[in-house]
């Protein structure tokens, strides 16, 4: 029996909540562990697809792609993440949520239809189908996949020393074509992690200066403001690279400093180190060595 359609907003509804109870930034895998005591799941909600995952949490991954499209939700490398409207969304009742989530999706594939065909050929409302066994596992399959791949490459990441992290975060502005003129050696270095230059000779600006962080806490709003009072030139930019992340505090922070400042969690590096990782230098590669792989494209 096909499962309904409102049962199935509200999984995706509970998942939701779940994450924004973890200040909105958590795995896959760790909001389906808080949520399973609290659905009372039905025998086919937990039956196995091939993948060999149960449907529940296959329909949940097809489901969320409504709340990206709609600006809810991101993800990457393994981690799901609220936006601050999807923050605000969670407070809806369930059902304005569901419906305003699948009215984005409509919404971004009328306008992807519109850029392919004509205007005549995009009209209509998309009927709300349950997706079948095959196209629910071509999406949880990938999405699987990519979140445990990013799980192993954060464990590496985390069995790095400090200064060795510190290292990979040079070779990754190295490989974007940044200029790295100094790595702090081990030990006390003022604030002042890495410096690095749009050019060899350091005659361009900006200068960046990097503060980076390799453990598992937040950066702090008094850390943010330490990297702030570093930022002496006129043209100085900063870059703060935080393994844990940071409070919310220290994100406002960031945002009003009178001088630029970036903010760089362990997700948007690793997506850097990535997308640039054919001009990784060797030292780089050997920090961080990755292989490609390819999976079938899921539906949208």
């Amino acid at each position: 029996m096909p499962i309904p359609i409102s049962r199935i907003g509200e999984l995706v509804y509970v998942t939701m909540k779940a994450l924004a109870k973890r200040g909105g930034d958590a795995s896959a895998r760790d909001l389906f562990a808080d949520v399973a005591p609290e659905l009372s799941l039905t025998e086919e909600e937990l039956a196995p697809v091939s993948n060999g995952e149960p449907r529940w949490t296959n329909l949940i991954r097809w489901y969320s792609v409504d709340a990206v499209k709609t600006g809810y939700l991101t993800k990457e490398n393994g981690h799901w993440r609220l936006t601050e409207t999807g923050l605000a969304a969670v407070d809806l009742p369930q059902d304005q949520y569901f419906a305003k989530i699948r009215e984005g999706y409509r919404a971004w594939d009328r306008n992807r239809k519109l850029k392919a065909t004509s205007a005549a050929e995009s009209e209509g409302t998309v009927a709300e189908e349950i997706p079948g066994d095959a196209d629910l596992t071509t999406t949880a399959t990938y999405q699987d996949a990519t979140e445990r791949a990013a799980q192993e490459i954060v464990q590496h990441i985390e069995s790095l020393g400090p200064y060795e992290f510190q290292e990979l975060v040079g070779e990754v502005m190295t490989a974007m074509g940044y200029h790295v003129r100094s790595i702090a050696p081990p030990g006390p270095d003022g604030g002042v992690d890495l410096v690095v230059y749009p050019d060899p000779l350091g005659t361009k600006n900006p200068r960046l200066i990097i503060q980076v962080k390799h453990r598992a806490d937040k950066v702090t709003v008094k850390e943010m403001r330490e990297l702030s009072g570093l930022l002496r030139a006129n043209d100085d930019m900063g870059i703060f690279v935080s393994r844990g992340g940071f409070t919310p505090d220290a994100v406002r922070e960031a945002n009003m400093a009178s001088k630029r400042i970036e903010l760089m969690p362990l997700d948007r590096l690793l997506r850097l180190a990535v997308e640039n990782y054919s001009k990784m230098p060797e030292k780089g590669r050997r920090l961080l060595p990755l292989t490609p792989v390819f999976f079938l494209t899921p539906p949208e």
